[in-house]
């Protein structure tokens, strides 16, 4: 088999020519085509982790070992990458160090989830620069335990930590064999791997994927009759966040992971990392792209919602040339975006400033990992006490990603006092339009879009005054009730 070919990617230790249909799921791949059964069918949604297995890929000439939700990622995305799987992590006579450190604490009971487990603590031994708990702890952040309480897990990753404290990061995958972590087939195939062209597909194709993380939760089987186009491993090598003119430019298949991890990035948003807490989990971030997010435009993405908070600039490309598009004026209705037929979103730019005050708040059903109700975000600046500019964005609260446009420009140029706050917030509830859904009623929503970006005034540290507080939350939901009245009313309030 040729290593040099279009079609090709390494599984474990075997180099695989793939002549299949791009569009079939990885997961899918693994157990009806290659038989290996270890790794897991559970939401394929990417939300347990049952299915979850290592990719390898270059990244500006090095290799990054990652874990990502098979479920959810076509074959169009593993061209060129390495694979590893629970079988191809087995040693020959021995159980690895995280297999260990599981069996010892007691850290598996039904041992459905244990191989997603096992992959991910693996995934954080070949990629984590600091070994301590917090890190560990996110690197499990995707998968799901029903059985064991989490508690041996823990004990079993303040094993593994323990074990590779003295672990020299330059010669990491060489330490790793001799610490049992990883097999020695894993140096091998990473010693021979060099880039491998992505495969050719039409590039005519209707269906542009970025990661898959949506797509293939909607139209799995959809898409295996569809012709795509994919543009992930086309920059594989390629610088995807630089500065220019002083903007921020981001490549469009730029991975969520590889934006919060950028140097230049938490320069600029230095809250990045906090805020990436709230948006999925670690192996959906680490396939999920940004120009996928805006394009789904979903009403609660956070991405989306996080990027209008920046102002961001789409630079999209098509066979008549370039256009830039702001991203408030992207979203057009319901999951219709400014997007013609064959074009694709390249870039996205915001200004680089030192730093950006950026605030990003979500409320779901659960703390993390979550579907927002209502997502938000707003950035400020500040002189004085005057408000110079801002950008304030919801979710969940119309069919769109809602840029507040009336808001915005009601507060530049103001002075900040509660005045002008409990102002703001009339302005809000007037410029939202929210359904009742599954998610929450139409009231419940307009008082946490009221709510959050009074949390936004508070982390931004414009509001510390506790007895103003006090004061506006109160007014903000007595704003809500008062507008849904209206509604109910033909327009007029309750006496």
């Amino acid at each position: 088999m040729n290593p040099q070919s279009a079609n090709g990617f390494w599984l474990n230790d075997s180099f695989i020519e793939f002549n299949g249909n791009l569009n079939m799921t990885l997961l899918d791949f693994l157990r009806y085509s290659q038989n290996l059964r270890g790794t897991k069918i559970g939401c394929r949604e990417g939300d347990c982790g049952a299915c979850v297995v290592i990719q390898g890929k270059f990244s500006n000439g090095n290799i990054k070992y990652q874990q990502i939700v098979s479920c959810l990622t076509p074959m169009g995305n593993v061209i060129g990458t390495h694979i590893l799987t629970i079988e191809g992590i087995n040693l020959p006579n021995q159980l690895t160090l995280p297999q260990k450190s599981l069996m010892e604490t007691g850290g598996t009971q039904c041992g459905f989830c244990t191989v997603g487990f096992i992959i991910s603590l693996t995934a954080y031994c070949m990629n984590a620069n600091e070994f301590n708990r917090e890190n560990a702890i996110k690197a499990i952040d995707g998968n799901i335990c029903r059985c064991t309480g989490y508690k041996s897990i823990i004990r079993a990753i303040d094993i593994i930590n323990s074990k590779l404290q003295e672990i020299d990061l330059n010669h990491r995958l060489e330490q790793l064999v001799q610490a049992n972590v990883i097999p020695i087939s894993v140096i091998k195939v990473a010693k021979q791997m060099e880039r491998i062209s992505p495969p050719s597909t039409n590039s005519n194709a209707s269906t542009v994927v970025g990661g898959g993380t949506d797509l293939f939760v909607m139209k799995r089987l959809e898409m295996l009759d569809k012709d795509a186009r994919y543009i992930l491993p086309l920059s594989m090598s390629e610088e995807k966040i630089i500065e220019r003119d002083g903007n921020i430019v981001v490549h469009g298949s730029t991975t969520v992971t590889e934006f919060v991890e950028s140097p230049l990035i938490q320069q600029t948003i230095p809250n990045i990392k906090k805020i990436a807490k709230l948006i999925s989990s670690t192996p959906i971030r680490n396939i999920a792209t940004i120009a996928g997010n805006f394009v789904n435009a979903s009403p609660i993405g956070d991405l989306s919602i996080l990027f209008l908070a920046l102002d961001a600039v789409l630079e999209i490309k098509g066979q008549e040339g370039i256009r830039q598009v702001p991203l408030k004026d992207f979203f057009l209705q319901y999951r219709k975006v400014d997007l013609k037929k064959n074009e694709t979103i390249q870039y996205v730019s915001f200004k680089k400033k030192n730093p950006w005050h950026l605030n990003f708040e979500k409320i779901s059903k659960r703390t993390h990992l979550d579907i927002a109700s209502v997502n938000s975000a707003m950035s400020l600046e500040i002189e004085g006490d005057t408000i110079k500019e801002i950008h304030l964005s919801v979710g969940g609260v119309k069919e769109i990603p809602l840029y507040l446009s009336r808001t915005n420009q009601f507060l530049a140029g103001k002075k900040i006092d509660q005045n002008t706050i409990i102002q703001a917030l009339e302005q809000i509830q007037n410029e939202i339009k929210p359904i009742s859904d599954i998610r929450g009623n139409e009231l419940y929503k307009r008082s946490l879009a009221s709510n959050l970006f009074i949390s936004h005034l508070m982390e931004l540290s414009v509001l510390d005054d506790k007895n103003q507080i006090v004061q506006i939350i109160p007014q903000s939901i007595k704003i809500s009730e008062i507008h849904h009245s209206r509604q109910a009313n033909g327009g007029k309030a309750n006496a």
